[in-house]
């Protein structure tokens, strides 16, 4: 068990399909702000994290967490963790925390056990101002998502630790551009950034 040398995998993804101006006969049930078909595309989507989490070494942690201050994205990761705990439900090994005051009973679970951490945080930082340069929306972001690792590590010191986050088109654009760029290895020294 433990940090696989250090290092914090952070798995990124855009809302689900956002409802808009239509009427809300097409909003999706309990989920605020995206439709039935984002609701639906987004269900299989989860398969992915799925994956995520059979690939996880025992003791490892995938926490469900970050969103910006749009009602889509919230409902988003909602669909994601209800999703994700049907798909999980009865496995060996696994438990999945739906209070966020249960992060502190971690230190208690056992070495071998996947620990999967409903934590929803709003991130200011996932939203940038009109006009603010691609770079600086990326910086931002990258600041958000130390600070959500450093709540995260206080938790789950010594467990390999994967952060998932739902934001927006024009945040995650910027971020995946700047990683992509010369110069950017310091932010991929430490931290593993996913895109899906």
């Amino acid at each position: 068990m433990g940090r696989q040398d250090g290092i914090t995998e952070f798995i990124l993804t855009f809302h689900a399909e956002n409802l808009g101006n239509r009427d809300l006969t097409h909003e999706a049930l309990g989920y605020p702000m995206i439709t039935k078909k984002g609701e639906a595309d987004t269900r299989k989507k989860a398969q992915i994290l799925l994956r995520v989490v059979n690939s996880l070494p025992a003791g490892g942690v995938l926490a469900l967490c970050g969103f910006s201050k749009a009602v889509r994205t919230h409902s988003t990761l909602a669909v994601y963790a209800d999703e994700l705990r049907k798909l999980l439900n009865g496995g060996r090994d696994i438990v999945f925390f739906q209070d966020p005051s249960s992060a502190a009973c971690a230190k208690t679970i056992g070495d071998h056990i996947k620990i999967i951490q409903w934590f929803p945080m709003e991130m200011n930082e996932f939203v940038s101002e009109p006009g603010k340069k691609e770079k600086d929306i990326a910086l931002n972001m990258l600041s958000g998502l130390e600070r959500m690792e450093n709540v995260f590590r206080f938790y789950f010191s010594g467990r390999y630790l994967t952060l998932f986050s739902v934001g927006h088109s024009v945040e995650l654009g910027a971020l995946v551009e700047f990683l992509s760029k010369k110069g950017a290895e310091k932010y991929n020294a430490r931290v593993r950034y996913s895109f899906m």
